[in-house]
Parts: structure tokens; C-alpha cells; sequence
């Protein structure tokens, strides 16, 4: 009977967990793609300075948050961000804005897929 109460409690644990952090992972990808959105409004409008405020206000958050997201999604995905910020960043600099949108479009679609893909459901657990 212990051994049965221990496997719910931990089962339990273990689904709080699973929820909290895919909660968090929401809030936060949602949290850069408005930093994403305000760039794309910036760089529509020829405000590059703006823009590369709002970039390095993004690069800032982006790595407050790449500790905890370590523990819970694959690194060739945070790589592939980390690598359209890097092109990003040099799009801005010399003001190209057809590349700078494109490669602004591919972090946003990497923001909202990585908690897409990463949700906490039996398909994902198997």
C-alpha cells in the first residue's frame, strides 16, 4: 500500500512540475516574441537605433533565460535561435531590412514553436 501511495504522490509531483514549467516556458517565449514584435515595428519604420535597443533588451532576457531552458528543451533548438540573433544583430547594423525581417521572422517562429513542441502531454512522455 506505501509503495502505491509513494508512485501517486510521485506521479503527482511529477505532473505539477511538468505544468509549472510549461507555464514558464510559455511566459517567457511570449515575453521575447513581444521584444521580436516591437524590433519588427522598429525596423519597419527605419528606426534602427530602436531596433537594436529592443535587440539587446531581447539578447539580455534571452540570456536570463537560457539557463532554464537548458533543463528542459534541446540545445540544437536554442542554438538555432541563438544563431538567427547573431545574424539579426549584423542585419541591423548595416541596416539591411529585407534580411533583418527575415531572419526576425525566424527567431519569432523558434520562439513559439520550442513551447509548442516541448508541452507536457502523454505523446511527449513516450
Amino acid at each position: 500500500m506505501r509503495v502505491l501511495v509513494g508512485t501517486i504522490i510521485f506521479l503527482l509531483v511529477l505532473t505539477a512540475i511538468g505544468f509549472y514549467s510549461q507555464a514558464q516556458l510559455n511566459a517567457q517565449a511570449r515575453l521575447l516574441v513581444r521584444y521580436a514584435d516591437n524590433m519588427e515595428n522598429f525596423i519597419e519604420t527605419n528606426k534602427w537605433k530602436a531596433a537594436s535597443q529592443e535587440l539587446s533588451k531581447f539578447e539580455k532576457h534571452w540570456a536570463d533565460i537560457q539557463d532554464h531552458w537548458d533543463l528542459i528543451i534541446e540545445h540544437h533548438e536554442m542554438d538555432s535561435v541563438d544563431e538567427a540573433i547573431a545574424k539579426l544583430k549584423k542585419y541591423l547594423h548595416t541596416k539591411n531590412l529585407d534580411l533583418a525581417l527575415g531572419e526576425l521572422s525566424i527567431v519569432k517562429h523558434f520562439l513559439q514553436h520550442i513551447p509548442k513542441k516541448e508541452i507536457f502531454n502523454l505523446q511527449n512522455i513516450l
